[in-house]
C-alpha cells in the first residue's frame, strides 16, 4: 500500500499542465531594445553577451541578431524559477532571409545533450506564414537553444520571430524508482514492512476465528 501511495504522489507531481507563452503580455515597445535577455512569464530568454535582441508587438514576439552588427549565434530558453521544463512546440518566423534556412534546437539538462531536432525553413510560402515545430524528447530540460544547423557555434547566425513556447513547468525530475523507506533501507519498496503488516493483520483475523470457534464448542 504505501509503495502505490508512494508511485501515485510521483505521478501526481509530474502532471503539470502545457501552458503557451505567446508574448501578448509583454511590457516591451514595439522594435525595443531589450540588451541581451528578457524575462517573459515563467522563462527567460536571453543571447550572447555583445548581441542583440529586440521584443516587437506587431506580432508580439522576440527577434534576436536584428543588429547586424550585433549578430546572434545562439537563442536560450531557460525557466526562470530554475526548476527543469518540457517543452513540446516553438513558433518561428524568418522574415529576413537567413543565409541557413534550417535551424537545430537543442535541450539541454546539468550540461548534457538531452534531445535535438533540426526545423526548417521557417517562412511557407504557400501559407504566408511561419513555421510551429512540434517537438519530441525534450522533457525535463533545463535549457532549450535554438542555433543554425551547423557544424559551428561560431557559423551559427540567427534572427527570426520567436513567437511562442510551449511547455510545462515542474520542480524537479521524477526519480524512476523510489528511495529506500527509513522502516527498511535495504528494501526500497518496502515489501517487507507491507508484508509484516499484512501477516500480523492477518494473524489476528484467524485468532478471533479460532476463540470463537472454541467458544462456541465449549457451550455445546
Amino acid at each position: 500500500m504505501k509503495s502505490v501511495l508512494v508511485v501515485s504522489l510521483a505521478l501526481f507531481a509530474s502532471n503539470a499542465v502545457a501552458v503557451t507563452e505567446d508574448f501578448t503580455s509583454a511590457t516591451w515597445l514595439h522594435h525595443e531594445d531589450l540588451g541581451n535577455n528578457v524575462v517573459a512569464g515563467d522563462l527567460r530568454i536571453e543571447v550572447p553577451v555583445g548581441a542583440s535582441l529586440k521584443g516587437v508587438r506587431e506580432p508580439f514576439a522576440l527577434q534576436p541578431g536584428y543588429d547586424p552588427t550585433r549578430p546572434a549565434t545562439v537563442l536560450m530558453i531557460t525557466p526562470d524559477s530554475g526548476a527543469v521544463f518540457s517543452v513540446q512546440r516553438v513558433g518561428l518566423t524568418d522574415l529576413f532571409g537567413m543565409d541557413m534556412e534550417t535551424i537545430m534546437i537543442a535541450g539541454f539538462r546539468d550540461g548534457e545533450l538531452i534531445s535535438s531536432q533540426s526545423a526548417g525553413p521557417l517562412w511557407q510560402d504557400v501559407t504566408m506564414s511561419g513555421l510551429e515545430v512540434v517537438l519530441s524528447g525534450f522533457n525535463s530540460i533545463d535549457r532549450l537553444t535554438l542555433s543554425s544547423d551547423v557544424l559551428n557555434i561560431d557559423d551559427s547566425d540567427v534572427h527570426f520571430f520567436l513567437e511562442s513556447v510551449t511547455y510545462d513547468l515542474t520542480t524537479d525530475v521524477t526519480p524512476d524508482t523510489p528511495s529506500p523507506s527509513p522502516e527498511n533501507p535495504d528494501n526500497p519498496t518496502n515489501n517487507a514492512a507491507d508484508d509484516e503488516d499484512d501477516s500480523s493483520g492477518g494473524s489476528m483475523v484467524w485468532a478471533l476465528l479460532a476463540s470463537a470457534l472454541l467458544f462456541r464448542r465449549r457451550s455445546v
